[in-house]
């Protein structure tokens, strides 16, 4: 799908997203929107909404953002409806189905605050806060935001394992990217250990309750050791210190001993890469933020949030 029929999936999918809320709400609602992406950060769009969200979710015809929830949040006081979306931490990848077996990214949802008040019940909707949806194949509400899980400590033994590993930082954030060895026997190569604290301030919320993410539980984890998929810290450290490359994706190139490269896409998050065969983090010389856009960039591969308790 080239960007000229992505926009036309944008437009099309604003007005399946209102029809939705009038479905639920069972009243006819207007045609005029207000768009915000949601999170303490981000202002509302009033014009060019189209562009705005293509922009975010369409990199190029091979890297598209697999899953935006999208949908109405509130109705303002201009009379305008503000739609609201996110995007999931998932990388880039061609154009296709989405875990609802849609075609394309896009999860359309309606605010409960907003049917609250589509029927005279006061509940104000703000971006900073928990916001509470339903989507079309759900029959309740769900809460994927800023509801506190239990998120045990760290073992003397576990905090053992990763100080003998050296962590990265994206500002006020510290990432041990490990191996994981689960208590069932089970290993798993790329896992992001981080504290709660500041994990909730930089993405907003729990990793077990964004479909975006896939997470492990502390309490079932054996021990960590260091992770053959990582990158060095020094190199992660550059890119996160390079910021992204657009809005919710990096693209890098890293530059191996032997001379040759390879470019990557990814994320907000660095730390593991598809090393090619035979090459692993020792062979890692540099990294070059933003380059590689026309090299086929390779996705990272598969990894998890473990979370401890601050």
């Amino acid at each position: 799908m080239n960007r000229e029929e992505f926009s036309t999936l944008v437009t099309t999918t604003l007005e399946e997203v209102v029809r939705f809320a009038e479905e639920k709400a069972a009243q006819k609602l207007p045609r005029k929107f207000v768009f915000q992406w949601l999170g303490r950060a981000n202002s509302r769009i009033m014009d060019n909404i189209v562009e705005r969200v293509v922009e975010r979710v369409f990199i190029d015809e091979e890297h598209i953002y697999p899953c935006v929830d999208l949908g109405v949040a509130d109705l303002l006081e201009d009379g305008s409806l503000l739609i609201v979306g996110n995007v999931s931490g998932h990388a880039p990848r061609p154009f296709g189905r989405n875990w609802t077996g849609r075609e394309g990214p896009f999860v359309p949802i309606v605010g409960i605050s907003f049917l609250n008040k589509m029927a005279g019940v006061q509940d104000d909707f703000s971006p900073d806060r928990p916001f509470h949806f339903i989507t079309a194949d759900m029959s309740k509400a769900r809460t994927p935001w800023y509801i506190r899980p239990h998120i045990p400590r760290l073992s003397g033994k576990l905090r053992d394992d990763l100080s003998a590993i050296t962590p990265s930082t994206d500002a006020d954030l510290t990432y041990w990217p490990c191996a994981a060895r689960m208590k069932d026997g089970t290993v798993l190569i790329c896992v992001y250990v981080v504290p709660e604290g500041p994990y909730i301030r930089h993405w907003g919320v729990y990793p077990q309750q964004d479909r975006g993410k896939s997470y492990i539980s502390l309490s079932d984890v054996g021990a960590f050791a260091e992770s053959p998929g990582r990158l060095p810290a020094r190199f992660a450290d550059k890119l996160y210190k390079s910021g992204e490359s657009g809005m919710g994706y990096t693209i890098f190139t890293v530059v191996f001993a032997d001379g040759s490269r390879q470019a990557y896409v990814t994320g907000g998050a660095v730390d593991f890469i598809r090393y090619p065969e035979g090459k692993g983090p020792t062979d890692v010389i540099d990294v070059l933020p933003h380059e590689g856009r026309n090299a086929e960039p390779v996705s990272s591969p598969e990894y998890y949030w473990c979370l401890f308790s601050d």
